[in-house]
């Protein structure tokens, strides 16, 4: 079921509870492959999905930290 909340969390057409209530269940997941979707949804316009997704981001704890070192080391420098 993750991938149908990274879905709703990454169509900015979709309400923003929707979008909000997919980061909290990636959140709950614990599953490092949210990481992404997560950093995404971070940059949000809307505040709530922004806020959402860093506090998904936080509940993952250290299973969200070697997604988040690959995607650092994919990125050029700046």
């Amino acid at each position: 079921m993750n991938w149908f909340w990274r879905i709703v969390l990454s169509l900015d057409a979709v309400p923003s509870k929707f979008r909000v209530r997919a980061a909290e269940a990636l959140g709950e997941s614990k599953q490092p492959s949210a990481v992404r979707a997560l950093l995404k949804a971070r940059s949000s316009d809307e505040n709530y999905v922004s806020e959402a997704a860093v506090t998904a981001l936080k509940s993952l704890g250290t299973a969200a930290l070697q997604p988040l070192l690959e995607l650092l080391n994919s990125q050029p420098p700046a």
